[in-house]
């Protein structure tokens, strides 16, 4: 297997334009992007889980939303209100131990593609997808390597 492809990459689409966002996909040899919020609803319609689609598709990336590695509602609303990162940390990576089928769907599909992992959040400290793309790489025991683009 090629060594490139067994790294994930992340992208939050925060204060970003869709071509500036497209081009670091490309630049990245993404295939296949993940979108993981949890509503692919976006205040930018740019940024619309159905625009992505087909933006990519023209592109020659895949475009995938899983909803279950989405921040739980309850949790996101709790942060906003009280800004405590590390109390919708401990909420989430609860969360993120019970979505065994949703990570093995990434492990999968990382085998045979170069994906990225999409959130909201430019900072990827400050975004459930650093959460996801650590959580993976404890399931393969270290052996993926994580790039924020």
């Amino acid at each position: 297997m090629d060594p490139e492809r067994r790294s994930i990459c992340t992208i939050g689409c925060e204060d970003m334009d869709l071509s500036d966002f497209v081009d670091r996909l490309k630049a990245s040899c993404v295939e296949i992007l993940f979108d993981l919020r949890l509503d692919p609803k976006a205040v930018k319609s740019e940024f619309s889980g159905e625009n992505l689609e087909q933006v990519l598709a023209h592109e020659g990336i895949g475009y995938v939303h899983i909803e279950a590695l989405g921040s739980p509602r309850a949790a996101r609303e709790d942060f906003c209100e009280t800004g405590n990162w590390q109390s919708f940390r401990q909420v989430y990576m609860k969360h993120l131990h019970s979505q065994g089928e949703a990570l093995h769907t990434v492990l999968q599909s990382a085998k045979y593609a170069k994906v990225c992992l999409m959130g909201r959040a430019r900072d990827p400290a400050h975004c459930h997808r650093l959460m996801v793309a650590e959580r993976l790489k404890e399931l393969e025991e270290g052996k993926l390597q994580i790039r924020h683009i």
